[in-house]
């Protein structure tokens, strides 16, 4: 009977010790949340509802939409980015409709509560995560900034990033990518007003930062539209000649190899707009056409 009793409790232990072990190895093993940012004026499905960016008052503003009840609105003046898990959301509130300071807010769907993470006092969008950091990168023209704001230790790293512009008056854009692992950086030229008035676009280099490493690449000069609609790839036109006389070549850019490939013939004009598999292409004459690229 001692020893039947003595195996039961054996047992009994042994079973603890493993259920403790398999909690351990689920805590450690658990997925880190998968977060997606908010497009603007398409919806996106949450937790109890739907969120989605949508203009008011002449700037993007952030919106969640539950299944019942008033739609909230988390930003007043500008929001210049928002990502979510379906449970919360993470987003960037500036102080105006253009920015000189931003705020990351984290708003929780359960509670309704919102919590002010950090202000940045700079124009900035929220176009990255990676690894339990966000990433927030300035914008206009003057030096700029990659900031990471890491959700565990709760605080904020900045680093400086020298893109070798074009012109010191040069405007800086960015975007996120592949699901915000990369981030695309637009250098868009000053002192070509003549040629935007007369082919509908600015000329500007194309940058890939990655923002774990902070380091870029160039991915092309002298680029007139691009989408990136694709994952991992940009669709992207480039052009040669004079502002009298120009040809476009448009291209294919793998974001993760970095290759590029020519897609199609050259063409005589300005390629200034993409739409799905169309390219639009004005000539020096100013009279326009449509190819299909691809």
């Amino acid at each position: 009977m001692k020893k039947n009793a003595f195996i039961r409790k054996t047992v009994v232990l042994f079973l603890t010790i493993i259920s403790v072990l398999g909690l351990q190895l689920i805590s450690v093993n658990a997925k880190s949340p998968t977060y997606q940012q908010v497009p603007t004026m398409a919806y996106l499905k949450v937790e109890s509802g739907q969120a989605y960016l949508s203009y008011a008052n002449s700037a993007p503003q952030l919106f969640y939409e539950p299944m019942n009840g008033e739609t909230v609105r988390l930003t007043q003046k500008i929001c210049t980015g928002a990502w979510t898990d379906g449970k919360i959301f993470y987003y960037a509130s500036g102080n105006k409709r253009v920015p000189t300071k931003v705020s990351l807010y984290k708003y929780t769907i359960k509670t309704g509560k919102t919590e002010k993470l950090c202000t940045i006092n700079k124009n900035c969008d929220l176009v990255g995560y990676s690894k339990n950091n966000f990433y927030l990168h300035t914008m206009g023209s003057g030096k700029q900034y990659l900031y990471a704001y890491n959700l565990k230790t709760k605080k904020i790293t900045s680093k400086r990033i020298a893109y070798p512009v074009y012109n010191k008056n040069d405007v800086i854009g960015t975007g996120s990518l592949s699901d915000g692992r990369y981030i695309f950086v637009g250098d868009t030229y000053s002192g070509y007003s003549e040629f935007s008035g007369k082919y509908n676009c600015y000329p500007h280099s194309i940058y890939i930062l990655d923002p774990v490493s902070q380091k870029f690449r160039l991915v092309s000069k002298m680029v007139t539209t691009e989408t990136t609609r694709e994952k991992n790839l940009i669709y992207y036109a480039s052009f040669s000649g004079t502002t009298s006389k120009p040809y476009s070549q448009i291209w294919k850019y793998n974001i993760k190899t970095g290759k590029k490939s020519a897609v199609g013939k050259k063409y005589s004009g300005i390629v200034y707009s993409f739409y799905k598999d169309s390219a639009y292409i004005i000539d020096q004459k100013g009279e326009s056409k449509t190819v299909r690229y691809k």
